[in-house]
């Protein structure tokens, strides 16, 4: 797995958005997605096993994030795991 972090746009309210991933496997093959923004952390994702959704795993208790949002930038994460299998 490649742990590498990089820097993804993504579409939201029709706004262009820009974050850091940053990949980290948390047990066995479960993978964690530190999202960062503005060089803070904004909140983790994860694909769930059973629905294939991507979900929210750690966020701040005050924080807001609309399933729209971790829709919107688990699509472009999954681009960037398909261009990264293409490459290999």
């Amino acid at each position: 797995m490649n742990t590498t972090p990089y820097r993804i746009h993504y579409e939201y309210h029709d706004m262009l958005l820009a974050a850091e991933i940053r990949p980290c496997c948390r047990e066995d093959s479960v993978v964690d997605y530190a999202i960062w923004e503005e060089d803070e952390l904004a909140f983790t994702l994860t694909r769930q096993a059973a629905t294939g959704k991507w979900v929210v795993a750690l966020k701040n208790a005050d924080d807001d994030i609309t399933d729209e949002r971790v829709q919107a930038i688990g699509a472009v994460i999954d681009r960037q795991i398909a261009e990264q299998s293409q490459g290999s």
